[in-house]
């Protein structure tokens, strides 16, 4: 079985309010091919997102996460920090929720051009 080498990394994820670290959990990432190129996902759970299961329907205590990609694969210690907003201007999450696992599985999409540039 050949298995993806992205999917076996994990990243810590790093939830922040503002410049104030708030939580912390893990994510791994996941990419998914395309005719035009890839696009990588960050997956990580609900609560790593927000500071809260789903089912307890709370607003979230961050608005902005931290999280680590590889910027040579011979050499791991060798990262990119990576600062991401969790909402809009228009204060809308940015991510996707799955539907189908009733939440318990969270997408962060972090959009790429063409190739992964992390390795």
């Amino acid at each position: 079985m050949n298995v993806e080498h992205l999917s076996m990394i994990t990243t810590p994820v790093l939830l922040l309010k503002g410049d104030t670290l708030v939580s912390q959990g893990t994510g791994f990432y996941f990419r998914l091919q395309a005719t035009k190129g890839s696009i990588l996902f960050l997956v990580t759970n609900h609560h790593v997102l927000t500071g809260y299961a789903p089912k307890e329907n709370k607003p979230p205590i961050g608005d902005n996460v931290i999280f680590y990609v590889h910027k040579d694969a011979d050499n791991p210690g060798n990262t990119k920090e990576i600062r991401f907003p969790l909402f809009t201007k228009d204060k809308k999450p940015i991510w996707l929720n799955s539907k189908r696992l009733l939440k318990k599985a969270t997408l962060k999409r972090h959009p790429q051009n063409g190739q992964s540039n992390f390795f």
